[in-house]
This record gives structure tokens, C-alpha cells and sequence, in this order.
């Protein structure tokens, strides 16, 4: 559970934690022939939101993992195979760089925004390296 005191590092380690947690879920419902799809669906998209109203920044998001409940192999975000490269504070707002050493191995910048209940992610981008060379909006 997020507080207060965390750092914004924390925090977002926290929130990649329970996002491989929830990717995991995800694959064993995949392949769960006990339960029909409307089950898993209710199951994974309550799990999502618990997660989201816990460590994102309150606002709609009309596009993303909410509308679609995509989850990948290997999952995407894995505490144990994402490295983080930077943690920089500017104001109420922290920016932390991440490198993936799996899948895809994309290098991703989260952006997290002090609120009044502690630190939450706000947005994630991707650096484009092979046609634009700037970072891009990338799916939480």
C-alpha cells in the first residue's frame, strides 16, 4: 500500500510490483478452463482498478490497458528484469528512466506527480530510437 512518506522510486517500485503481480494473474486466467470469460474478465479488470486508484493520478484515462486489459509474456513490468536508470525530482513532479532487459527491451520514462496523498504515476513514454529519436506516449 502506497503512504505518504514513500519517495517517488518507491512508489513506482511498488506500483511495477503489483502491475508483474497482475500481468501474472492474468496469464493463469488465460489458461484457466474453470472459470468463463466474463468471470476472468471481471476478475482482471477489478484487480486493474484497485491497482489504478491506488498509485495513478486521478483523471480519465479513455485509451490504455483500462479499455483493453492487455498483458504480455514476459510481462512487461518485472522488478526483477527492469533496471532503473534514473531518478530525477523537478518540483512536484519525479521522472524516472527504466530500461527493460526482456521482451522488448524498450526504454521507458515514467512520469509522477506529488499529490496531497504522496507520490502517483501519471504517464509512461517510450524512446523511440529507431524513427523519431524522442520519447512517445506509451500505454500505463
Amino acid at each position: 500500500m502506497r503512504t505518504k512518506e514513500q519517495t517517488a522510486e518507491e512508489v513506482f517500485k511498488a506500483f511495477s510490483k503489483e502491475m508483474y503481480e497482475w500481468n501474472l494473474m492474468c496469464i493463469d486466467l488465460d489458461s484457466n478452463d474453470a472459470m468463463d470469460e466474463s468471470e476472468k474478465d471481471e476478475k482482471i479488470k477489478s484487480e486493474l482498478d484497485r491497482i489504478f486508484e491506488e498509485y495513478l493520478t486521478i483523471r480519465k484515462r479513455t485509451n490504455g490497458r483500462q479499455a483493453g486489459y492487455n498483458f504480455s509474456t514476459p510481462p512487461e513490468y518485472n522488478p526483477k528484469k527492469n533496471e532503473i536508470l534514473s531518478c530525477v525530482i523537478d518540483g512536484k513532479k519525479a521522472y524516472i528512466e527504466v530500461q527493460e532487459t526482456d521482451g522488448f527491451q524498450k526504454k521507458l520514462k515514467y512520469t509522477l506527480h506529488q499529490k496531497e496523498d504522496g507520490w502517483r504515476v501519471d504517464k509512461k513514454e517510450s524512446y523511440d530510437d529507431v524513427f523519431k529519436n524522442k520519447w512517445i506516449a506509451d500505454i500505463l
